[in-house]
């Protein structure tokens, strides 16, 4: 069976919308994710119109599993999701990574090296997810 009889819609990321350069970070990765390394699996959602109430946004976390990108501690987008009365399936956030990552300033080039290396953990999320979703329901999806 393959993912997408699983999770129809595919898989959310919701990136932050901070204007940090984390949050820069988070809206470049969650590009180079669902563009390049997860394509076909997942769909960028966006905070602004959740927040705003948007039918389609909110509709799709109801539905489908999400992963939430923020960008600091503060984890807006985390929030944003508990606010729905939900919580995302998969976490991620920029300052964590860039910390392990010993990254002290978020220079241009560092900002695109380490939206690789986010959109990368996203990708391991993105896996994570169709693989427990595949365990809960006793399948097996072919490809990941």
């Amino acid at each position: 069976m393959s993912w997408e009889v699983i999770i129809p819609k595919g898989i959310g990321i919701l990136p932050c919308v901070g204007d940090i350069p984390e949050g820069e970070v988070t809206r470049l990765a969650a590009r180079i994710a669902a563009d390049e390394l997860c394509k076909g699996k997942t769909t960028v959602l966006s905070l602004p119109l959740i927040l705003c109430g948007n039918k389609e946004e909110t509709s799709f976390i109801e539905s489908s599993p999400v992963i939430v990108v923020d960008g600091c501690d503060r984890k807006c987008g985390q929030h944003a999701v508990e606010k729905l009365g939900h919580s995302a399936d998969e976490t991620l956030v920029v300052s964590e990574v860039a910390r392990s990552e010993k990254v002290e300033q978020l220079t241009l080039e560092v900002v695109d090296e380490l939206s690789r290396k986010v959109a990368e953990k996203i990708a391991e999320k993105v896996d994570k997810v169709i693989r427990k979703i595949a365990e809960d329901r006793k399948t097996r999806p072919i490809e990941l």
